[in-house]
């Protein structure tokens, strides 16, 4: 029954993965559809696109909520797996303290990658 918030955290962070990736793909993709509904992104791939949305708080925000769901759904996920080893309590007190530092760690280091450019 303590799995159970989790999960449902885990869930969650797919819906958020889904709605946001695609929100995503469909910007720096898709840019014909955006520019028959009058939204033109102009080219997204190009370096100063890029640079403008990495000095952009708002896109710094959108990405580490897709980073944090990310990691989080990634991380839950690889945890469930690994628990399914029946390993004594111990060792999975261990690995979770090393699924979480190590997440907090890729987050804080994707992270800073934009806000320091």
């Amino acid at each position: 029954m303590r799995e159970v918030p989790l999960r449902l955290w885990q869930l969650i962070a797919a819906a958020v993965i889904f709605f946001l990736v695609g929100t995503h793909l469909i910007i720096m993709h898709l840019g014909d559809i955006l520019s028959f509904f009058g939204a033109d992104m102009g080219e997204p791939t190009a370096w100063s696109s890029v640079m403008e949305r990495a000095s952009s708080a708002w896109w710094t925000v959108f990405y580490g909520i897709v980073l944090a769901a990310v990691l989080y759904h990634g991380f839950l996920g690889l945890r469930n797996v690994i628990s399914e080893l029946s390993l004594s309590p111990a060792a999975m007190r261990v690995i979770n303290r090393a699924l979480i530092v190590v997440g907090i760690g890729i987050f804080a280091f994707a992270l800073y990658i934009p806000i320091s450019t």
